[in-house]
């Protein structure tokens, strides 16, 4: 009962010496200190918010920027793949110089090259984006037998590499024969005799295991393997036999 009263009178006394310091200079001081505060959490208010448009910004500026790698790549391909027969039309007509009848039926020939060339641009451009990572949760539903201690980040590594090969590849397979090296040669014959005995449609991307060693020299251990097994598992690729020959072919 005691110690009960001591500790209210000490509370009574320490509210009396707060009330005796309150005079009109520390109202005031408490005051202005209230608005910093104030203006404190309403800078940081604002940074906030331009920190999100930032952010925006920069999403939008890195969506514009995939966009301009694509339409690079995409001239690229319309550059290297250019009829010839159409570039023979554009250097060799003068428009201005023939009848009407003949021009008009220049143009007709133009028209068509140029929707075929468009639907052929169409069928590749579409397939130049090869295989894509696969997010964390898309790799941590894939079996764990099959995964063992594999891990996204390694997985995504080995898709970089396998695109990289059917890359080189097919950078030397839209070459004309006749430019490329004696090897290049070899393996330009090699892929074509492939290419008709699987009967594979227009705009089919595949590679072989010899590709990744004559390639980028790189060579494929039992790791690699399965990863190649993960990937067929969860059809980002298929794996076609051809006579004696295992291709794996993009999805």
């Amino acid at each position: 009962m005691e110690n009960r009263l001591l500790q209210r009178i000490e509370g009574l006394k320490q509210g009396i010496n707060i009330l005796a310091g309150l005079n009109d200079e520390n109202a005031e001081a408490c005051a202005k200190l209230n608005c910093t505060v104030g203006d404190l959490k309403s800078g940081i208010n604002e940074l906030r918010t331009a920190l999100e448009n930032k952010k925006v910004f920069i999403e939008k500026m890195k969506k514009l920027s995939d966009e301009l790698e694509y339409l690079n790549d995409y001239m690229d391909h319309v550059e290297n793949n250019f009829p010839e027969e159409l570039s023979e039309i554009m250097q060799n007509a003068n428009i201005e110089n023939i009848s009407p009848k003949v021009q008009l039926r220049n143009e007709s020939n133009i028209q068509l090259t140029s929707f075929s060339l468009k639907q052929s641009l169409d069928v590749k451009s579409s397939r130049e984006v090869l295989l894509h990572h696969v997010s964390v949760q898309e790799f941590n539903k894939i079996h764990k037998y099959m995964r063992g201690r594999l891990t996204a980040e390694s997985f995504n590594a080995f898709i970089d590499i396998l695109n990289s090969v059917i890359q080189k590849k097919y950078s030397i397979l839209k070459q004309p024969k006749n430019k490329l090296k004696h090897n290049e040669q070899e393996l330009y014959v090699k892929w074509k005799r492939l290419e008709k005995s699987a009967a594979f449609p227009p705009g089919t991307y595949f590679c072989m295991a010899d590709d990744f060693s004559t390639l980028i020299n790189y060579k494929l251990d039992k790791s690699s393997f399965n990863k190649l097994v993960i990937l067929r598992h969860i059809k980002l690729i298929k794996e076609v036999r051809c006579n004696n020959d295992t291709l794996y072919v993009v999805n």
